[in-house]
């Protein structure tokens, strides 16, 4: 049959019809796959991240120690050990000629601050006593945290494997009673570099479990047996005038333990060094304090200085830059540590600070632990 000439246009736009959808249709199909493709790709990479942050978390073996704190002699502001990041000086004064051996000073949240635009009675010593001043303290540690920090009832690793790279391991950490050791990883407090089975690296808290990641590689070790954990603090701080000062603490409701516990942080000091005080505490029950404070006098006689009573005796002294409410001067009166003394339930105020910092030098002078130190700061630009 012969087509007419529109049949046969009508047939030929039929077929180019057809031709350009399934063009379209091989051409969407095409676009189909890629991004199937890169969806597939992105769900892999995206895959392989999640699993490699989930086995190899942050490396922080470089990190620098906070609040290790070098408070200079007429420097208002602490800041960080210089030490720990000798090419931060932030300004401040960094080498002294004939310095004198600096003092460091041991604690809790009472040798801090709550503000940190304040001055802690460290800050205040180094005024006093024109010399460098290690406030090596952190707010929520118990006294048994404080010696595991100095060394004197030290911190132990149970077993666990180092890698040879700086990959974190899981750690747990007891005291030497086997008995899970709770530290506050907030600031470092004389911790950090430590040294695990003679390998150095950094502590750090990560979802609420301790890691220990290693500051260079090198060989794999293998901790078979409870390790002593050699702490910064430890290294470098132990020849130092010493200020062991914990404001508050259950334990000091035994007294026995207390005096054990200070008297390993004494012992714990490079032999031939004797220069340290124990000052005792400032919070809790009266009762209880009153009876710490007295087998602490025993034990360390004139080492000893009754922070509690000297506060208190300075309440009852007139001054010319603030007044005490009454009920200040009878809790004084009382041996209760004036409220006006304190930020909060664990922390001086201005006043607390300066009276705790100007009552710890004069002491520590009376001891005669400066008779022979040249004191006169120089700074070297």
């Amino acid at each position: 049959m012969k087509l007419s000439d529109g049949k046969k246009a009508a047939l030929k736009r039929n077929r180019d019809n057809t031709k350009e959808r399934t063009k379209r249709r091989v051409r969407m199909s095409a676009g189909d796959r890629t991004i199937v493709a890169v969806l597939v790709a992105a769900g892999v990479v995206m895959s392989v991240f999640i699993a490699v942050k989930a086995m190899t978390r942050r490396d922080v073996s470089q990190d620098v120690p906070d609040n290790y704190y070098k408070v200079m002699a007429n420097y208002v502001n602490e800041t960080d050990d210089v030490d720990a990041n000798p090419n931060q000086t932030e300004g401040m004064p960094h080498s002294m000629i004939n310095e004198p051996t600096p003092v460091s000073c041991w604690g809790d949240s009472f040798t801090l601050t709550a503000d940190a635009s304040a001055t802690s009675y460290a800050g205040v010593l180094a005024s006093e006593l024109n010399c460098t001043v290690y406030n090596i303290a952190s707010d929520n540690d118990t006294l048994m945290a404080v010696a595991g920090r100095e060394g004197g009832i030290p911190i132990m690793v149970t077993p666990f494997i180092i890698p040879e790279d700086k990959t974190p391991s899981e750690i747990t950490l007891n005291n030497v009673n086997g008995e899970k050791m709770q530290l506050d990883m907030s600031k470092n407090a004389g911790l950090n570099p430590c040294t695990i089975g003679g390998v150095e690296g950094m502590i750090s808290k990560m979802n609420d479990k301790l890691y220990f990641t290693r500051s260079t590689s090198g060989e794999r070790t293998m901790i078979m047996e409870p390790a002593v954990v050699y702490t910064r603090g430890m290294n470098l701080r132990l020849s130092d005038i010493t200020v062991f000062f914990v404001g508050s603490d259950e334990l000091f409701a035994d007294p026995e333990a207390t005096v054990s516990v200070y008297r390993a942080m004494a012992d714990n000091l490079d032999e031939g060094n004797d220069k340290y005080i124990v000052m005792g505490p400032v919070r809790g029950d009266l009762a209880q304090l009153k009876a710490v404070e007295e087998a602490l006098s025993a034990e360390f006689g004139d080492k000893f200085l009754n922070l509690r009573q000297t506060l208190c005796d300075d309440a009852q002294k007139p001054h010319d830059n603030f007044t005490l409410s009454a009920q200040d001067i009878k809790d004084a009166q009382s041996g209760i540590v004036p409220e006006a003394y304190f930020a909060s339930e664990n922390y001086f105020n201005d006043i607390g600070t300066y009276a705790t910092g100007s009552a710890a030098a004069e002491y520590m002078r009376s001891l005669g632990y400066f008779e022979d130190e040249n004191t006169e700061q120089t700074t070297v630009k």
